[in-house]
């Protein structure tokens, strides 16, 4: 089983359809050092990983806490979606960042995601929520 994680930014949940997503990318909000993307179009985990990598290069995968703390910058919903998923805790990309920054709680879900209300710490929550994510690089 394939498990993903949300940072938590007040998520709404809304329909969409998966093959919609060939359309022109949204406008996000790039972070100060210019490494992430902030895209503010609530999909669930995998629409958000197949977005990133068709538009740019995948889901974030977040190495260390200046890259948490960028995300912080640009975050303005209490949940979004990283490349970090619960495959043994993989990122998205393959990369091998041993970086995590969760929470004090118990790791149930499958998907991680930021969490504002947690000053930047991750949050496990269900793969299929819709919430605004974070991609990385360009195409």
């Amino acid at each position: 089983m394939v498990a993903m994680f949300v940072f938590q930014i007040s998520c709404q949940f809304q329909a969409y359809d998966f093959q919609s997503l060939h359309l022109s990318p949204p406008i996000g909000t790039k972070s100060p050092a210019g490494n992430f993307l902030i895209v503010q179009q609530q999909m669930n985990w995998r629409e958000a990983q197949h977005y990133c990598r068709k538009h740019h290069t995948d889901l974030a995968s977040v190495r260390n806490q200046t890259e948490n703390n960028e995300i912080c910058q640009v975050a303005r919903c209490s949940n979004v979606w990283t490349g970090l998923f619960k495959d043994t805790w993989t990122w998205s990309d393959q990369s091998n960042s041993s970086f995590r920054y969760w929470g004090d709680r118990e790791v149930n879900e499958s998907c991680a995601a930021w969490n504002r209300s947690t000053s930047g710490q991750w949050i496990d929550i269900e793969c299929l929520k819709e919430c605004p994510f974070v991609c990385y690089g360009s195409k």
